[in-house]
């Protein structure tokens, strides 16, 4: 015990002598840091309005793609989403057609980004909003993109006009 006194001193000794400072004795100790991941949102973003077409007299249906519809989820877990679409009548003037007439088929479903399980939901018609796609077994961020059809099945007794309807989508 003694010998190590002696080489401390001998050793701070020589420090000051040279003009150097005296290290202190090393200390130690620990903390805990955080790291925060924020959670986002459940987003959608849908085709804008569209024309799906103009038909003959006698045709059975008028449809179109109708542009890319992508859903964006950044909660950051493990829940899935449902997409579902409706629609109101088509009118023109006070002529209908009914949304039972209107049939919604997505199209393939490509999970862009992220780990998800997407599928899409059989064509329908869209009288009442109907489950369009759903992803599952989601993992952290995820994009999932299609682009649907649309097709309006067209009543033998239509009047000549031009037809509006909205087609309500939403996710959740």
């Amino acid at each position: 015990m003694r010998v190590r006194s002696t080489l401390i001193l001998t050793t701070a000794a020589a420090a000051l002598v040279a003009g150097a400072a005296v290290p202190a004795l090393a200390d130690s100790g620990t903390s805990a840091e955080t790291v925060i991941v924020s959670a986002g949102g459940l987003a959608m973003t849908a085709p804008a309005a569209k024309t799906l077409g103009t038909v003959a007299p006698g045709s059975l249906s008028v449809g179109d793609t109708l542009g890319t519809t992508k859903v964006t989820d950044t909660r950051g877990g493990v829940a899935g989403f449902g997409v579902t679409a409706g629609s109101g009548e088509f009118a023109s003037g006070g002529d209908t057609i009914a949304a039972t007439r209107v049939d919604y088929d997505s199209g393939a479903v490509d999970a862009t980004t992220g780990s998800t399980a997407v599928t899409k939901g059989p064509q329908t018609d869209l009288s009442s909003p109907r489950s369009v796609v759903s992803a599952s077994a989601t993992d952290g961020y995820n994009t999932a993109t299609w682009d649907p059809t649309l097709k309006v099945n067209l009543p033998t007794n239509v009047k000549a006009g031009s037809y509006v309807g909205t087609i309500t989508t939403s996710v959740s």
